[in-house]
């Protein structure tokens, strides 16, 4: 079952030191989120591939939250960084790695840019969204560092040899899976 929702939460995308995926994959920066965009940050820069093209442009998903000022604490308290050139009070930016960064939106801004509705989250899933970690510790951490700044999670960390996953849902009950890959998985 758990293979099942990997294969179905992600957009095939290849990344060039990884096996091909099911989804698109958002590997954390070394420093765990924070910004790195000066000459330190280019070495560590994932090339990914989907469909033969590059993906290297940056990224900003939206996310709908009900009370702003908290959701941009629980992604600090999770190592990430705000970055307040692209905020305000309808929005904050949160920096994921050096290409992705994670658009949060009260729920009236959020609809400024759909006709649909806001998902009620505690009946449906609106979105997961996939973290790739450099450990197995990282990913243990982050997914502590998540329910100790009161999210939750609905699974138990698990190992299928090639790859080690967990996850959390943030406050506003959006599903973030964790994930290492390991590089030469053993036959």
């Amino acid at each position: 079952m758990r293979r099942r929702r990997i294969r179905r939460a992600r957009i095939l995308l290849r990344c060039q030191d990884t096996a091909p995926l099911g989804g698109i994959v958002f590997p954390l920066s070394p420093d765990r989120g924070r910004p790195g965009f000066g000459a330190r940050s280019q070495p560590h820069r994932k090339t990914c591939q989907a469909k033969g093209g590059r993906h290297d442009q940056p990224g900003f998903p939206d996310l709908p939250v009900a009370d702003l000022e908290r959701s941009v604490a629980f992604f600090k308290a999770l190592g990430f960084a705000h970055n307040p050139q692209f905020s305000d009070e309808t929005a904050a930016c949160i920096i994921i790695n050096e290409t992705i960064s994670v658009m949060l939106g009260t729920h009236a801004k959020f609809r400024e840019f759909t006709p649909k509705a806001v998902c009620d989250t505690s009946q449906a899933a609106e979105v997961l969204i996939s973290l790739s970690c450099e450990s197995r510790e990282q990913v243990d951490e982050l997914v502590a560092k998540a329910l100790a700044a009161g999210g939750s999670t609905y699974d138990k960390p698990e190992d299928f040899g090639f790859m080690y996953t967990h996850s959390f849902v943030d406050l506003d009950g959006h599903g973030w899976g964790v994930l290492h890959m390991v590089s030469n998985p053993e036959s």
